[in-house]
């Protein structure tokens, strides 16, 4: 299944788009280090876990339990996302980082980046929502960590 995103202006706000109908959203606090997000069912909020720690915490929609985490490795430009026991590998695919992909046991999504980084497709092959949804956020959070 291949789907569109878009991002606003200041890149705080994602859209997944299959055809013209929105499938999906990602939206970054614009004063904290949090988002929350929604696709396909999934819904996810983002807290950082601390300001100089680079992990994040994965929490239910509501913000009252802990189901998973992103763990940033900034040499290897890559991260490990954990949600409800279930484990994401992600890295950037090229040195421009306007590619990237994660990989579970079950499955893959690669996605791509053009107009500056606020247009792109993401090519999902059997990947639970939530991975895709915490991938997208894993790229803005590591973009932040080493620009």
């Amino acid at each position: 299944m291949e789907i569109n995103w878009q991002a606003n202006l200041w890149r705080k706000e994602f859209r997944f788009m299959r055809g013209k109908l929105i499938v999906g959203l990602l939206k970054k606090n614009a004063w904290s280090t949090g988002g929350y997000g929604e696709f396909n069912g999934s819904l996810l909020r983002f807290k950082q876990k601390k300001w100089w720690k680079s992990s994040t915490i994965i929490m239910d929609i509501e913000g009252k339990s802990e189901i998973g985490s992103i763990t940033y490795n900034l040499l290897k430009r890559s991260a490990i996302i954990i949600i409800n026991d279930q484990t994401y590998n992600w890295k950037f695919r090229n040195w421009l980082h306007n590619s990237w992909e994660v990989v579970d046991a079950d499955g893959s999504a690669v996605f791509t980046a053009n107009n500056w980084g606020k247009k792109g497709t993401i090519a999902i092959d059997n990947m639970n929502p939530a991975g895709v949804l915490a991938a997208m956020y894993a790229r803005e959070k590591l973009l932040t960590y080493i620009s």
